[in-house]
C-alpha cells in the first residue's frame, strides 16, 4: 500500500511507485526475494516463489505470492503472516535469478503434490520444456521422493505434462480440458497455410477428426497432403489474449497487428475443415464456459469431470 511516495509491498521493504507499478507480478516476487534474500542469507526459497525464480511460473501482472521458504528438515508446515514454512526434506539448493531456491527438479514436485491441478501444470509443462525431458524422464526423477506426502499425485500429473504448451496459459486451459473429461488435445502442431505451403500456422489446441488416425494425420503432414477439407470435423482451439495479460504495456500498434495475424491465420485453417473456439484468458478459467464451448464444438468426452487429477 501506499505510505507518502513510497510502496511497501512487504512489511519493511519500500519502492519507488512508479517503479513498482511498471513490474508484472513475477518481477514483483522477485524483487521481494531478493531483498529478503539479501536480509536474510540462511534462507531458501521453494515451492512457487522457487518456480518464479527459475522461471517456470507466471504470476498474474499484479499478483501478490507470498514468500515460501524452507525451514529444519524435523519441522512441519507453518504459515505466518508474512511467510508460508516448509519442511526441507531431500533437498538440492541451487541459485535462480540470483536467489537461493530448491533445485527445479524439487521445485516442480514440490508444486505438483501441493497445488490444484489447474495451477500446477503450467509449472510442469515449463519445467519439461527448460530441463528438454519427456514427461517419462519427470516422472522418473521423482523417484527420490519416495514417501513424501503427494508423492502419487505428483508423479501422477508429471506424466500428463506437454512441453508444447508455449505458456502458462496454454498450459492452464490443457489442464482445465483434461480435468472435464474431454479428448487431450495435442498442442502447438504445425499445419501448412493451404494457400500458401510454405507458410505454417500452429493452433493452440488441435483435436484430429473422429476416425482419422495418428498413423494417418502423421503421414498427412510427412507428404504434404494437408489440403482444403481435409481435416473437415476437426477442432483448433486459440486462447487469446495471453501475451495482453502478461505484458499491459504492449504497445497498441504490435497488439492491432496480432489481432490482424490471428484472423488471417484463422480463415487460413478453417479452408482445412476445422471448427474454431475461441478463449479469452477469463473465459479458459471458467470450468462452465470451457465445457459448453467444447460440447458445442463436437470435441469428444472421454470421462466424467474430474475434481483434481
Amino acid at each position: 500500500m501506499l505510505r507518502g511516495e513510497l510502496v511497501s509491498p512487504y512489511p519493511g521493504l519500500y519502492d519507488a511507485p512508479d517503479h513498482w507499478r511498471g513490474l508484472n507480478g513475477s518481477e514483483r516476487h522477485l524483487h521481494v526475494l531478493r531483498a529478503l534474500s539479501s536480509a536474510r542469507p540462511g534462507w531458501v526459497f521453494c515451492q512457487q516463489s522457487a518456480a518464479v525464480a527459475h522461471g517456470i511460473l507466471q504470476l498474474a501482472p499484479h499478483a501478490l505470492l507470498k514468500p515460501q521458504v524452507l525451514r529444519g528438515p524435523r519441522s512441519h508446515a507453518m504459515r505466518s503472516n508474512d511467510v508460508d514454512w516448509h519442511p526441507t526434506g531431500a533437498c538440492e539448493s541451487s541459485v535462480a535469478s540470483g536467489i537461493p531456491v530448491t533445485d527445479v527438479v524439487r521445485t516442480t514436485f514440490d508444486c505438483l503434490r501441493s497445488l490444484d491441478f489447474c495451477s500446477a501444470m503450467p509449472v510442469a509443462d515449463a519445467a519439461l520444456a527448460k530441463l528438454g525431458w519427456t514427461a517419462g524422464e519427470l516422472f522418473r526423477s521423482f523417484g527420490r521422493f519416495s514417501g513424501y506426502r503427494g508423492v502419487a499425485t505428483a508423479r501422477r500429473r508429471a506424466l500428463l505434462s506437454d512441453a508444447r504448451c508455449e505458456n502458462g496459459g496454454e498450459s492452464m486451459l490443457r489442464a482445465r480440458i483434461l480435468a472435464l473429461g474431454f479428448a487431450c488435445p495435442r498442442m502447438q502442431v504445425e499445419l501448412a497455410d493451404p494457400l500458401n505451403p510454405g507458410q505454417p500456422y500452429r493452433p493452440d489446441c488441435l483435436w484430429l477428426p473422429q476416425g482419422m488416425s495418428e498413423e494417418e494425420f502423421s503421414r498427412m503432414l510427412r507428404v504434404g497432403e494437408l489440403l482444403p477439407g481435409s481435416l473437415a470435423g476437426g477442432v483448433a482451439g486459440e486462447l487469446d489474449g495471453w501475451e495482453k495479460y502478461m505484458n499491459p504495456q504492449m504497445a497498441t500498434g504490435g497488439f492491432d497487428r496480432a489481432v490482424l495475424d490471428e484472423r488471417r491465420r484463422e480463415s487460413r485453417l478453417t479452408l482445412l475443415g476445422l471448427k474454431f473456439v475461441r478463449f479469452s484468458y477469463a473465459e479458459a478459467c471458467s470450468d462452465s464456459y470451457v465445457e459448453r464451448m467444447l460440447i458445442a464444438a463436437g470435441v469428444p468426452r472421454l470421462s466424467a469431470p474430474t475434481l483434481d487429477l
